[in-house]
């Protein structure tokens, strides 16, 4: 019997096989579609622009062609009333190459996939791609501040207003706002559209920040704060402020922020308070010592100092404003102790008077004498630490009519002419005398240019001319030094206190010579100081040259 062979049958190409060629072909087919140079078949700008086939260039030229007809300005309107406003100041633009490149890029995506598929509707139905209108938001506000203001109502918020020294309350308003987001969408739409209609200007209605409700509260609280007034602000028990209604209501503001419906300024109480202070305040007094055979001796006891602590003071007037029932406000106050006190001379070591110096001013001119009067006071109750090198003029500071001294002559240069300040040597002589008597050591000193009859004997005086020519000496005692100032008549006395440590001074002048009928002459003075066992401590002199007085004319001013 003869057998058949079945015939061999040829290789199928499976499932995934065939998909993937159709899927390369469709690639293939969409890549040499989208390297075409120009815009797919089917592809329109809104539906009505046919730009197929054409290329971007050519498409704009399409595009801007068919809005040729567009107008120059567009209309706004809120219903009621009309605002024309030009192309080229619209916070929105036709974009007519964005919106060819827009179709060209049809059917061009990076996912085949996607591209296919636009490729495929762009043959078969067609696509429609919508003009670009380029949007500014930021462009928005200055536009409608510009154009379109007078369609917005302000939004008023409730306000306290002060009127004739009286709280009133203004109401709140809502406000009618452009908004902007959707006037943009709708200019967009409107030039899509080449602009034939009036564009609506949108409007939401915004509520006010501070409410009547708000407000009637603050209103409340500031009249109860008000009620309070005079307020009475006590120092040390006494009542020396009074705060009218006026002043109160300036401290009161309305409102301060969104979080904030009134407050009562702190800053505007400082300043009242700081003001006021100056007439409260004292200066702390040192003790006045005398003495008896030397020994320092209190003739009148010290006072503390008072100031006011302004920080301190104003919160106590602003938690007396706010507490309900709370009575009149105490300043707050700070007791500044003396440096010299009844209880600390003998730590400070103010035991002894070491010397006294003492000068006549007789026949000065008023304002020489006036001016030798606020000079001493600058000095009495100069407390000096063991060590320190004492400086006039450091402890003098400026001198002007700012301080109270009067023009009057100085010896300056080659004339005698009018400063202010004229006759302070006369304080700055009488120091140095009680500080070489004291036994002090004496490290700056200059005489001065021609001798001066207030300052006999001649030889014995301290000129100084602030910044250049001071008068320094040094607290060689184990003690503080303490200066009193003291002006009986025509003679002003120095006395310096500290610790007697038995030091003696000797000295010697002053002895004047080589004087010369022109008035020029020299002196000398020699200081040696001893300690407590006769044995030489230190020893100085003196040298004084006073030219001719000739030689320094006086130089008034000529109206006087």
């Amino acid at each position: 019997m003869k057998k058949h062979r079945r015939p061999k049958k040829s290789p199928r190409l499976t499932w995934p096989l065939a998909i993937f060629v159709l899927l390369g072909l469709l690639a293939t087919a969409s890549f040499l579609i989208q390297a075409l140079p120009f815009v797919l078949p089917g592809v329109t700008i809104d539906g009505s622009i046919n730009v197929a086939t054409k290329r971007p260039g050519e498409a704009e030229a399409l595009i801007t062609q068919s809005f040729k007809n567009l107008p120059q300005s567009v209309t706004f309107t809120n219903g009621l009333q009309e605002v024309r406003v030009a192309l080229n100041d619209l916070p929105a633009q036709l974009d007519f190459r964005a919106s060819s490149e827009a179709a060209f890029k049809v059917g061009r995506a990076a996912n085949f996939l996607v591209a296919l598929a636009e490729q495929w509707q762009a043959l078969t139905r067609g696509v429609s791609v919508p003009v670009v209108v380029k949007k500014y938001p930021e462009r928005v506000a200055d536009f409608t501040q510009k154009y379109l203001a007078a369609f917005e109502t302000p939004v008023v918020d409730a306000k306290i207003l002060v009127q004739n020294n009286n709280l009133i309350a203004k109401p709140a308003a809502d406000g009618a706002l452009i908004d902007a987001a959707e006037l943009l969408n709708n200019l967009s739409t409107a030039l899509a559209g080449h602009a034939q209609s009036p564009i609506k200007v949108p409007l939401k209605v915004m509520a006010p920040a501070i409410t009547n409700a708000e407000a009637q509260a603050a209103l409340a609280a500031g009249q109860a704060l008000l009620a309070k007034a005079p307020l009475n602000i006590k120092v040390n028990g006494t009542v020396p402020w009074q705060v009218p209604r006026e002043t109160l209501i300036q401290w009161l503001d309305f409102p301060i922020s969104e979080t904030i419906r009134w407050r009562i300024d702190q800053t505007k109480i400082a300043d009242l308070i700081t003001t006021l202070a100056p007439s409260v305040s004292t200066q702390p007094q040192n003790a006045i010592l005398g003495a008896a055979e030397n020994l320092a001796k209190v003739q009148k006891a010290d006072n503390d100092g008072l100031m006011i602590d302004i920080t301190a003071t104003t919160a106590a007037i602003y938690n007396a404003l706010l507490t309900p029932g709370s009575g009149n406000p105490q300043a707050a106050v700070i007791h500044q102790p003396a440096e010299v006190r009844v209880d600390n001379l003998d730590e400070l070591g103010l035991t002894h008077l070491l010397a006294a110096g003492t000068t006549d001013f007789k026949g000065s001119p008023a304002s020489r004498s006036h001016n030798i009067g606020v000079g001493a006071a600058k000095f009495n109750g100069v407390l000096i630490k063991p060590g320190q090198i004492f400086s006039f003029n450091e402890r003098l500071g400026e001198v002007g009519a700012e301080q109270g001294y009067l023009p009057e002559l100085v010896i300056k240069e080659d004339k005698t002419i009018p400063e202010y300040g004229g006759g302070l040597c006369q304080v700055s002589t009488t120091l140095f005398r009680a500080a070489v008597y004291s036994g002090l050591k004496i490290t700056e000193r200059r005489s001065h240019s021609y001798a001066v009859r207030y300052y006999s004997p001649t030889g014995f005086d301290a000129t100084i001319y602030p910044p250049y020519t001071d008068l320094k000496f040094e607290n060689t005692t184990p003690g503080h030094l303490y200066l009193q100032s003291n002006i009986q008549g025509t003679k002003i006395t120095f006395q310096i206190f500290g610790t007697g440590d038995g030091r003696t001074v000797k000295l010697t002048g002053p002895n004047v010579y080589d004087q010369q009928p022109d008035g020029s002459l020299k002196a000398t003075l020699t200081q040696e100081i001893f300690d407590a066992a006769g044995i030489s401590m230190a020893k100085k002199t003196f040298y004084s040259v006073y030219k001719s007085p000739a030689l320094f004319p006086v130089i008034r001013n000529p109206l006087e």
